[in-house]
């Protein structure tokens, strides 16, 4: 398959939008990911996908953490920041370091902290399966992601 068509036909998938983090050393780390997905009820379980040469991979691998930060529709400027300079993503950051000591954002749709299961290779990506230890919702709007552009959500009549 031709790399534009399947970037077309991808791009056509509605999806969530979320910020992985991570904690080491005293740095937290974190990426923009939309490749999400509650893998699993019992036992509780999330699936992320991060590109195999991800610092924030790296750094999840390392420690056997991670937290995913759904967000909401009022946090779209994080998915730029964290697509920026790594050294200037959590610069005046609303976050705290949940149960786990990865970082969880502020005014966030959900959060979900992670102790790391496994992982898998997916071509130029690796899929992380994390046990749920720790969580929380908030009752505010999500963030969506279609056609490369940013969307919030209104329910259908």
């Amino acid at each position: 398959m031709r790399s534009e068509d399947y970037r077309s036909i991808a791009s056509r998938w509605i999806s969530g939008v979320s910020i992985v983090t991570a904690y080491e050393d005293d740095e937290p780390v974190g990426a923009a990911v939309s490749a999400v997905m509650p893998l699993s009820l019992s036992p509780a379980q999330f699936a992320i996908s991060l590109a195999a040469s991800s610092s924030t991979l790296a750094t999840i691998r390392r420690t056997g953490r991670f937290c995913v930060n759904i967000l909401s529709s009022k946090q779209q400027d994080y998915c730029r920041r964290f697509s920026g300079p790594r050294d200037e993503r959590f610069t005046s950051l609303d976050y705290h370091l949940g149960m786990l000591g990865v970082p969880v954002l502020g005014d966030a749709l959900a959060h979900v902290e992670c102790e790391l299961e496994s992982d898998h290779v997916g071509g130029d990506h690796v899929i992380l399966v994390g046990a749920a230890r720790a969580g929380a919702a908030n009752d505010c709007e999500p963030l969506g992601y279609f056609g490369s552009r940013f969307w919030t959500l209104t329910p259908c009549a």
